[in-house]
């Protein structure tokens, strides 16, 4: 009798074992957060896929997942200088101007993007999206100068990182070769 009571016990403190170390993992990932972007694309029919671009640790642990069907997560590591240039920028940026949801920058005929930024900088956790501020598209209005500084940045991370192309939009006109820009 007793053996039976201990069997149905049993499931529920596994449970409850898991979803604490789970949670005690999550804060600790959540402590040693420095940058966090997350595309979330939307298409026609609301359906959204979202994905992992760049997670940053304040260690210099770089993290990205994959796009497509079930998107293994990377990582790679910073240098001290990256990081410090990446910290110079954040440093650089005027908070009370940055606030929830901010866009759209362009117009999509069929699509959305949205990119959540989570940023920890001087232990003040910061959170707000960009819509749609890729080129091309029609052009709504311009994304703030700090604000291009910043996603230009992720994206030259992200690009090095995972070894893709940096965005036409990110590359300076004096670092343009005439192959890129056909």
């Amino acid at each position: 009798m007793k053996q039976t009571r201990y069997c149905k016990l049993l499931p529920i403190v596994l449970l409850v074992a898991h979803s604490w170390l789970a949670h005690s993992q999550q804060q600790i990932s959540q402590s040693s957060l420095f940058v966090e972007a997350t595309n979330v694309m939307k298409g026609i029919g609301g359906n959204a896929n979202r994905q992992l671009w760049v997670r940053l640790t304040q260690d210099g642990r770089l993290e990205w997942e994959e796009p497509g069907r079930g998107r293994p997560t990377h990582s790679s590591q910073l240098t001290p200088g990256q990081l410090q240039s990446l910290n110079e920028l954040l440093k650089s940026i005027d908070w009370s101007r940055i606030h929830g949801e901010m866009g759209p920058y362009n117009v999509y005929i069929d699509s959305s993007v949205e990119v959540q930024i989570r940023i920890r900088e001087n232990g003040i956790e910061h959170r707000f999206s960009l819509v749609n501020p890729w080129p091309p598209g029609i052009k709504k209005k311009s994304l703030p100068g700090n604000l291009k500084n910043l996603l230009c940045e992720l994206d030259r991370l992200h690009s090095l990182a995972a070894g893709g192309s940096v965005d036409r939009m990110c590359i300076h006109e004096d670092e343009v070769s005439p192959s890129v820009v056909q």
